[in-house]
């Protein structure tokens, strides 16, 4: 394999990457819109409300993003959006 082509491989991967993450972004946008509530783990009365942003999930192997979440109390967290599920019409996280 010719370097040539070595270099067109890795730009055609990239480029699967960003789409293929800009395409995950809009999708999650569509579902977890900004103001959406979102509530904490089974057994936890703490309600937060999403703000629209996302980013990444850093954990190996994980192709999801994290949504960032202000609390009531004050702290933003940024949890997972594979490890959510719908409830009462927001999203608990699991």
């Amino acid at each position: 394999m010719t370097r040539k082509e070595r270099s067109s491989k890795l730009v055609d991967a990239m480029i699967s990457i960003v789409t293929g993450r800009a395409r995950q972004r809009r999708e999650a946008e569509e579902h977890i819109p900004a103001g959406t509530k979102i509530f904490a783990r089974k057994g936890c009365r703490m309600v937060g409300r999403s703000t629209g942003t996302f980013r990444p999930c850093a954990l190996e192997g994980c192709t999801g993003l994290r949504v960032g979440v202000r609390w009531r109390n004050g702290p933003l967290t940024w949890p997972c959006i594979k490890g959510m599920e719908p409830y009462r019409g927001g999203y608990r996280i699991q």
